[in-house]
Parts: structure tokens; sequence; C-alpha cells
């Protein structure tokens, strides 16, 4: 009697074996999935492209190398080559979650390879690339979009005053102009893809208020807005959402604004782009001042298995 329930305990502890083996391949990933970027960047030194992807935590892999249009590109940062040379090996990640790492890869766009790519367009864009990893292994994935310039150019000479600051979340960027200007845009990539994700709004002296229609109604604010992303105001300012009905507005020497730009804290996605100031002065030119952002998401595991979930087109339920 006593070799039975012997046999029965071990036959129950290999059953749970078993199935704690199927639930962890279950979890595992036929290849690294990346996630959805939005880039601009420059064919120039100085700048790079990161882009981030989840990989199993029982074999990280690095990336070996990347093609892009036909143009071959290594990382900035690789540490590939330790997996093979020190059994120690340790991954680079930014991310650790129950069975994946969030990785990082970095480039640096060849400037000759990618000049050939502006002989018809003056922006290079592409959304996909062939990924080769230390492994081995190479896949065709998509990455979201990248705009890549042939180099940055602005009209930097109108702005007397500038600088960024966080205050409640939220980026703001003052600046003062040295001429009398009709600003008629303020812009984003991307579309809607971006949209979704950012707010824009403007903090004007109180010179400019009746010249503008109030669009801070709530109607127009985004479904993950928060009371804490508020900015605050004192009696001489007023604060816009950014919408067409605002442009074109004046600013004269004297004025000032303060664009503030708010992400999704939410977002799953990466973003690294300008946003376009573009206008008239008062003289009948033409300018365009550009104002970099960009956000990282910092995932949570739900996000893990949310994007998984997606990918598998199933359910994904990790703790």
């Amino acid at each position: 009697m006593k070799d039975r329930y012997i046999w029965i305990a071990f036959f129950i502890v290999i059953l749970s074996m078993f199935g704690n083996y199927l639930y962890f391949q279950s979890k595992q990933l036929e290849h690294p999935i990346f996630l959805e970027h939005y880039y601009e960047t420059y064919a120039q030194e100085g700048y790079y492209l990161r882009f981030y992807y989840l990989s199993n935590k029982s074999e990280p892999v690095e990336v070996s190398h990347v093609l892009i249009d036909g143009v071959t590109v290594y990382p900035s940062n690789n540490h590939g080559h330790q997996m093979w040379s020190n059994q120690n090996y340790s991954p680079n990640y930014e991310q650790e979650f129950t069975h994946h790492y969030l990785q990082r890869v970095t480039f640096s766009l060849p400037e000759q390879e990618s000049a050939q790519k502006f002989s018809t367009n003056d922006v290079w864009t592409f959304n996909e690339m062939q990924v080769t990893f230390t492994n081995g292994q190479t896949i065709d994935t998509n990455i979201g979009e990248v705009k890549v310039y042939h180099e940055r150019t602005d009209t930097s000479s109108i702005v007397s005053r500038f600088n960024s600051r966080i205050k409640n979340d939220n980026d703001g960027y003052y600046t003062m102009f040295t001429k009398p200007l009709n600003i008629e845009s303020i812009t984003i990539p991307f579309g809607e893809k971006v949209s979704r994700d950012v707010l824009l709004r403007v903090k004007l002296n109180s010179n400019n208020t009746i010249k503008l229609d109030d669009t801070n109604a709530p109607s127009n604010l985004p479904l993950w807005y928060h009371e804490k992303f508020d900015i605050e105001v004192s009696d001489n300012e007023v604060v816009y959402i950014l919408g067409e009905n605002l442009y074109p507005f004046h600013i004269d020497t004297s004025d000032w604004f303060k664009l503030y730009i708010r992400y999704n804290p939410n977002n799953k996605n990466y973003y690294d782009f300008d946003v376009k100031i573009n206008g008239t002065t008062d003289e009948g030119k033409s300018f365009e001042y550009r104002i970099l952002t960009e956000d990282r998401a910092y995932l949570t595991q739900q996000d893990v298995n949310e994007i998984l979930a997606e990918y598998q087109g199933g359910s994904s339920n990790e703790k």
C-alpha cells in the first residue's frame, strides 16, 4: 500500500513537471519581436537609431546586422561576440520580465550608402528590415516607420530664447522670437499612428487671448488624459489645445509661447521626431522651426502579455 502512494506521488510530480514544461514552451517566441518605432533622423554623423525587441529569457540573442532597403548596417553597440567567446555571457537588456527580456540595438546609418537613397526623394522612408541575430537566425520584421532626411535644416535665427523643462509630466518648450510673425501650423509626423498618443498644447501670454477661440474643452482631450497633466496658468496666461481653428495666430517680439508635449503614459511604442512650427514673418518670409521630442515606452508585464497575445493571435496571462 505504501509503495502505491509513492508511485502516485511520483506520477503527480512528473505530470506537474510536464505541465510546467508545456506552459514554459507556450511562452517561448519562435523569434524576437520588434516593437513599433516612429522616428525621424538624419543621414549625418551623430544621429542614431535605437530599436527595441522582446527575446526569450532562456535564450537571449543580440543583433548581428540588419539589411534596410539593400543597405547593410551593423550595430554601434554590438555585444554579440561575447556569446561565443565567454561562457559567462550576460545579456544586454533594458527590462526583464517573467519569460522575456526587452533588448535594444543601436545603429548609425552609413552616410555614403544612405546618400544614394536621396537621388529621387528628399526623404528615405522604411517600415521593414531584415534582421540577422548572433545565433544565425534571420527574420523580416516590421519596425513601425522611419523617415531619414539628408540633413537637418530649420530657421533657428528667428528664435531669441529657447529652453525646455519638465513639470507635471509635461515637456515644456519656452520660446521667444526675434521678429513679429504669424504661426500658421504646428504639426507632428506619421499621422494618426502618433497623434493618438500625443497631446500638443500651447500656453500664450494674455495679449493673444482675444484673437483665439477657446478649444480647451474636455471633448478635445484624449481618453487617456488625466487631471494630473493639467498645466498651471497664471492670470496673464491661457492654454489652448492645438487645432486648425487656432491658425494663424500672431506673435510679436514682446510675446512668448510655451509648447507643451504630453505622451500617453500607457503607450507601447517608441517616438523620436520633430515638432514643426511653420509660419511667415511680417516681412513675408516663410520659416520652419523644429523642436525635437522623444518618448520611450516603459513596459509592464501586462503590456508584454498584450503584445504577445497580438503576435500569437491568442491570449497570454503571465504574472
